[in-house]
């Protein structure tokens, strides 16, 4: 059955101690043993049963008395490693071959799928028994019945109370043992009350199951602490990520795959060693889900409300918790898609990526643990967003060279503009010039001062086109006049006139002012 239904209460105070005192199948005198496999199973085993042979009458002296063997937690044979399981199953239907020995064993369901796969199913399952966790008038029944038997009477109301606080809750029934034991040890006049119950229960309102449950935690930490060094912090990560945080509500149990959990140690014998003993206290159970996939969970939701030790650890580590949680749902879901060949999909962009990179290499990643798939994520991230830089890198080198051709290419083909204006001025210019030498000489001689002005006007050439064209055209249309001109200090200078404006000048003649015609 599942964890802490009530199989080794059953085995070990029902069926043991009854098959002790009045025998089975109308036999009596059996020799009843218990063992736990631990991490010496086979040894374990040899050990019970050279106890009873040791024992055991002769054939010759007297009847044989049978063996009950009782091994509870089963499971730890799957969980010790090695070949102890293979090597336990094997000595054990070695033994089942002598028909004075028989046994009983106790295993959690969520280990089911290893019994059935070993040398021991084929001689339990037909006579396999499946305890399922009390309720109703059974839970109420087991508190009442123990003390029925030792002449004790539990008052309803007692009964009735213990019921309401623990039914329905997984993991529960080891706490209610422990409230009871107690109970018992106050009992007076042989008459278990409510107002007892209420007298162990504190000022706050605690009940005496809650206060059981801070009892053996804190005795549960103590423990592992001083076995582990470090011990507390790992029953720290483990029990915060058993709990789902509420936003706005009170806390609740968060059920998980125990693979989910192992990071919260720094290996895996540790973690071992400290999940057993979490579930040998009853703070922890385990079972199966529809996958059949082993997973964890706190056995009460009165672990976190009652018990301060884990309250403190939820209020100091949630906000670290959170990223750690996140992270890892991120890392899954990368991890998703990278199975469906979306590798790049789902990936941290830049500024989640630096957030998660300073996390990795900070205090809370050593403290909490960090997945390995959340690291293959980061790393992935880093990856691309390098790839990424560089290909912007590309681009931006790309286009700049782009522009930087386009530029010199721009640039070229201005200065071949300009210089292809320049010379193109340039012969208009000597066109120009060359018209003018020509027409001057076609002057009458008696027009010589202006023949020799149009020649040096066409020497000197700095006016525009237009203007030269235009110039030529009234040398050639009209009557011209070309005279010489004093200026200030004596100096003079020639001057072409055409309809009373002077259209060119230039150096005195040395034949002085002279009219053409």
């Amino acid at each position: 059955g599942p964890s802490a239904c009530g199989k080794s209460s059953l085995a070990l105070a029902g069926v043991g101690p009854h098959v002790a005192a009045h025998g089975l199948d109308g036999t009596d005198g059996w020799v009843v043993d218990t063992i736990r496999p631990g991490e010496t199973p086979v040894r374990q085993l040899d050990a019970a049963v050279e106890r009873w042979r040791q024992g055991r009458p002769s054939l010759g002296r007297g009847p044989a008395q049978p063996l009950l063997l009782m091994v509870d937690e089963l499971e730890e044979i799957y969980t010790g490693g090695g070949d102890g399981a293979a090597g336990f199953e094997a000595r054990m239907a070695d033994l089942l071959t002598d028909p004075d020995i028989h046994v009983v064993v106790t295993v959690r369901a969520d280990f089911y799928p290893h019994l059935m796969s070993g040398q021991l199913w084929s001689l339990v399952s037909s006579c396999r028994v499946e305890v399922v966790p009390l309720r109703g008038e059974a839970l109420r029944e087991a508190i009442r019945a123990p003390a029925r038997r030792n002449g004790v009477v539990v008052a309803d109301g007692l009964v009735e109370r213990l019921a309401a606080e623990t039914e329905g809750q997984p993991g529960l029934l080891p706490f209610l043992q422990e409230t009871l034991v107690t109970l018992w040890s106050g009992l007076r006049h042989r008459y278990l009350t409510l107002e007892a119950y209420d007298r162990i229960t504190d000022p706050s309102g605690t009940s005496g199951v809650v206060q059981a449950i801070r009892r053996v935690a804190d005795s549960a930490v103590g423990e592992i602490e001083a076995r582990h060094r470090g011990g507390e912090r790992i029953v720290r990560n483990t029990l915060v990520r058993l709990v789902q945080f509420g936003e706005g509500r009170p806390h609740t149990r968060r059920q998980l795959p125990v693979d989910k959990l192992r990071t919260a140690a720094p290996d895996r014998e540790t973690f071992e060693s400290v999940f057993d003993t979490l579930v040998e206290r009853r703070l922890v159970t385990t079972d199966t889900d529809s996958e059949d996939v082993l997973v964890a969970d706190l056995s009460h939701e009165a672990i976190i409300r009652g018990w301060p030790t884990l309250k403190r650890w939820i209020d100091e580590r949630r906000s670290a918790e959170d990223v750690r949680r996140r992270l890892l749902d991120d890392a899954e879901a990368w991890a998703r898609r990278a199975g469906d060949g979306s590798a790049d999909a789902g990936l941290l962009h830049e500024i989640e990526l630096e957030d998660a990179q300073r996390w990795l290499a900070g205090p809370e990643a050593a403290d909490l643990g960090a997945e390995p798939v959340v690291e293959r994520f980061v790393h992935a991230s880093a990856a691309a967003a390098n790839r990424g830089r560089r290909r912007r890198r590309r681009a931006v080198l790309g286009a700049f060279a782009v522009l930087l051709l386009v530029a010199v290419a721009l640039a070229v083909s201005t200065v071949n503009a300009r210089q292809a204006e320049r010379e193109a001025e340039q012969a208009s210019t000597e066109r120009l010039a060359l018209q003018l030498r020509a027409s001057s000489a076609e002057i009458a001689d008696n027009g010589l001062p202006l023949r020799a002005l149009l020649v040096r006007t066409a020497d000197r050439l700095d006016a525009t086109p237009v203007s030269l064209v235009e110039m030529l055209a009234t040398v050639e249309r009209q009557r011209l006049i070309t005279a010489r001109v004093d200026a200030p200090k004596g100096e003079g200078f020639d001057a072409l006139w055409a309809d009373d404006e002077i259209v060119a000048v230039g150096a005195a003649g040395e034949r002085g002012a002279e009219v053409g015609p």
